[in-house]
C-alpha cells in the first residue's frame, strides 16, 4: 500500500462546494475512477483520502492537494493521475500526481491573488498600501465553537505585489496558513468597514512552506 498526492485545480461555479461537500465530492471521484484505492474498515467503509488545507467557501484555487492509499503499489502516479481526470469536471482539472514530499502540517503560508473590477485600478491600490502599512490593523477572528479573538494583522500580508488587470487591479499576497491561519476577507473586511470596496474573487494560487518552497 502507498500514499499518492493529487494536486487539482477548483474553480468557477464549484468555488461555491463546501469543503465537506468536496470530500464527499471526491470520494465518488475515487470509487468512479476504478483505481485500487484503499478503504478504511469498520461499519462504514470508504476510501481514505485527506486534505491538505481545507479552502474557503467562496474561494477558487489553483493549487489543491488530496492525499489518498492505493492497495496495488504498481499502479504508477500518472496512471492515478489519468484515472482520476477521466472522471472529475472541467471546473476541477488535475494538476498531477505524485508522491507526498511533506507532510500538510508544514504548510506555513498560503499565496493569494484578489481581482478587483474597478476602473480606478490606481487609487485603490494608493488606498490598499496606505491601510496595509498602517502600524497596526485590529480585528476580530472567529474561531472553533464561536469563539472570537482579537488579533492584529499589521505586517501578516508578505510579498504584496499589485498588477493592474482587465478591467481592475490584481492583489497578491501572502498570508499564514495551518495553524496561525489568517483568512483574506479578514483584511479585505477591515477596509470596508471604513470604505467600501468594488466587487472582487480571491483565488489560492499555492500553499508554501516556512521558508517559502512550495509545499509538494
Amino acid at each position: 500500500m502507498r500514499t499518492v498526492r493529487v494536486f487539482y485545480q477548483k474553480l468557477g461555479r464549484l468555488k461555491f462546494t463546501s469543503h465537506l461537500d468536496m470530500n464527499r465530492f471526491m470520494l465518488r471521484a475515487l470509487r468512479l475512477s476504478g483505481l485500487p484505492v484503499w478503504y478504511t474498515e469498520g461499519f462504514n467503509p470508504h476510501p481514505y483520502a485527506t486534505f491538505a488545507l481545507p479552502l474557503s467557501l467562496g474561494f477558487e484555487s489553483e493549487y489543491e492537494a488530496m492525499d489518498f492509499r492505493l492497495t496495488d503499489e504498481g499502479c504508477t502516479n500518472k496512471q492515478a493521475e489519468a484515472a482520476l481526470a477521466a472522471v472529475l469536471p472541467a471546473e476541477l482539472p488535475v494538476i498531477r500526481a505524485a508522491d507526498p514530499v511533506h507532510k500538510p502540517g508544514k504548510i506555513a503560508a498560503a499565496r493569494f491573488r484578489v481581482y478587483f473590477e474597478t476602473a480606478g485600478p490606481a487609487g485603490l491600490q494608493a488606498r490598499m498600501e496606505n491601510f496595509l502599512a498602517r502600524p497596526a490593523i485590529p480585528v476580530e477572528k472567529k474561531g472553533k465553537k464561536g469563539k472570537v479573538s482579537q488579533i492584529d494583522l499589521a505586517g501578516k500580508a508578505a510579498g504584496t505585489v499589485y498588477e493592474e488587470a482587465a478591467g481592475g487591479l490584481n492583489l497578491a499576497l501572502t498570508l499564514p496558513a495551518g495553524n496561525d491561519n489568517v483568512n483574506p476577507v479578514l483584511l479585505l473586511d477591515a477596509m470596508e468597514s471604513e470604505a467600501s470596496l468594488p466587487p472582487y474573487k480571491i483565488t489560492r494560487t499555492a500553499l508554501l512552506l516556512a521558508d517559502g518552497g512550495k509545499f509538494e
